[in-house]
């Protein structure tokens, strides 16, 4: 219980200290989204999908079916020139990370 709460305020301090590197960030996220021709739906499931969340997870959050999620999801890989939920997530992720390839 401690821990989670010394996390929490860790990750408190985090996103205040980087507030303006995290909005940049969430705004050229978006952008790219616009870029890959994303509808406001796919934009909400490709959160989701690079939270972890499972497709069941978010078919519950999104009130859609699971099949949909997952049709959803194939469609925003093939916009998105990927082949899945971690190339998806890397697109963003290496850069700031700066890991050489």
């Amino acid at each position: 219980r401690q821990e989670v709460a010394r996390i929490g305020a860790e990750m408190n301090r985090y996103r205040t200290a980087n507030k303006d590197i995290l909005n940049s960030m969430r705004q050229a996220m978006n952008d790219q989204f616009d870029r890959w021709k994303f509808s406001p739906e796919e934009k909400r499931a490709t959160k989701l999908i690079m939270q972890g969340l499972t497709f069941k997870e978010i078919s519950g959050r999104l009130n859609k079916s699971e099949k949909t999620i997952r049709n959803q999801s194939l469609s925003i890989y093939e916009k998105a020139g990927m082949t899945g939920r971690h190339d998806l997530a890397a697109f963003f992720l290496l850069d700031i990370l700066d890991i050489d390839e």
